[in-house]
């Protein structure tokens, strides 16, 4: 954190001599409870927890317990004008979108529970689970599907990536009713233009539309009470992009392979943090070795 201070750190370079180092925080990106702790906010699930409007939201019993959900408002969707703060921490994809939105669709219409709910298709997921391994995935998945049966617990973020982008509208078509998968192509169409570089203005007031009409039909299409911060999320994605580029250039996709990384140079419990940096090391002099050779 010295790096960030006013003053900045002093450091020596061979070919510039000494030279005064700061560095400025253009962006970041955080899952909803670390986001908490990086911005000193409300906790995610307490009233007024999102940090880009001024919606408090609403308790709502959710089984035995209770959740705290945000109805769609029109009067709340935009942003602070002008607070760097809230513009530059981004709402991260992988866990709002994918692991969030797109997981509880999933729930929603193959979880034995919700069988009695019109929005249920439990009844088809065999036929779902053909038609997934029916396709011939192109190169850019790298990680292949599972069965939704038995198998969705253990899905990846990388798979409900796919399952949104490629392979969940012609899956779910016929399967869900008319309204129910017209309103999830708003979401497919959305994730795909706010993903793409050099979106045009007009195209970012389409996915807008799109999200604010996901969003606004979702409590009638599913239940008030499934109306999470992810989904409220929904309606500042556009802002977000506007901000700081397609949504991949902020993601936490990245981190997770860097923390997947640091992860495997761990070999026991005693003095991680050398057994990190002698990883590392050990690592650069390999890549140094072989680029010399």
């Amino acid at each position: 954190m010295e790096l960030f201070h006013t003053e900045g750190v002093e450091c020596y370079s061979p070919d510039i001599g000494n030279f005064n180092c700061k560095g400025y925080l253009l962006a970041g990106t955080a899952d909803l409870p670390a986001r908490c702790l990086l911005c000193n906010s409300i906790q995610y699930n307490g009233s007024y927890s999102c940090w880009k409007c001024l919606q408090p939201g609403e308790t709502a019993s959710v089984g035995k317990g209770r959740a705290h959900v945000y109805p769609f408002q029109m009067d709340y969707p935009k942003s602070f004008p002008k607070f760097n703060s809230v513009n530059g921490i981004a709402i991260d994809y992988m866990h709002g979108l994918l692991l969030g939105v797109q997981k509880l669709m999933i729930r929603l219409w193959f979880d034995k529970s919700f069988s009695t709910f019109p929005f249920n298709v439990h009844s088809a997921v065999e036929k779902v689970d053909e038609r997934l391994l029916s396709f011939l995935p192109t190169l850019s998945i790298t990680r292949l599907l599972r069965k939704i049966q038995n198998h969705i617990k253990y899905w990846k973020a990388s798979e409900f990536k796919s399952f949104l982008l490629y392979y969940g509208a012609p899956v779910m078509f016929g399967i869900l009713d008319r309204d129910r998968f017209s309103h999830y192509l708003n979401l497919v169409n959305a994730s795909q233009i706010l993903l793409m570089n050099g979106s045009t203005e007009e195209k970012l007031k389409n996915v807008e539309d799109m999200l604010f009409s996901f969003c606004g039909k979702f409590s009638t299409l599913y239940n008030k009470k499934y109306m999470t911060l992810n989904i409220h999320q929904l309606v500042h994605l556009v802002d977000c992009v506007k901000e700081l580029g397609p949504l991949y250039t902020h993601s936490y996709f990245p981190f997770e392979d860097k923390n997947g990384f640091v992860l495997k140079l761990i070999r026991g419990t005693q003095n991680i943090d050398s057994q990190i940096i002698t990883g590392i090391f050990s690592l650069r002099s390999y890549l140094n070795l072989n680029k010399n050779a």
